[in-house]
């Protein structure tokens, strides 16, 4: 497993869908992580706000690399006059 976005060490996702998954699932999960560092954060779309403001961490926090989330960014708005010339027509 090699680290993916934001995320220093490699690491798994589990999307949990509905306010009722996530009931269940989130005092399971600050019950059982034993010595795993877990980030839980809502998916907005905004993935710099995701990982910060609006981020819980359980056992360590982990320092994230956010730069990827300026690079993309950057990258995006370089596409987004091809998107509203699209949306114009």
């Amino acid at each position: 497993m090699t680290p993916v976005g934001p995320h220093p060490t490699p690491m798994f996702e589990i999307n949990v869908l509905t306010p009722a998954q996530f009931g269940a699932f989130f005092p399971w999960i600050v019950v059982n992580h034993g010595p795993l560092s877990v980030l839980v954060h809502p998916q907005t779309g905004d993935g710099m706000k995701e990982h910060t403001e609006l981020a819980t961490w359980l056992g360590k926090k982990l320092e994230l690399n956010l730069g990827i989330f300026d690079a993309m960014t950057k990258a995006f708005s370089k596409l987004t006059p091809l998107k509203q010339q699209q949306e114009d027509k």
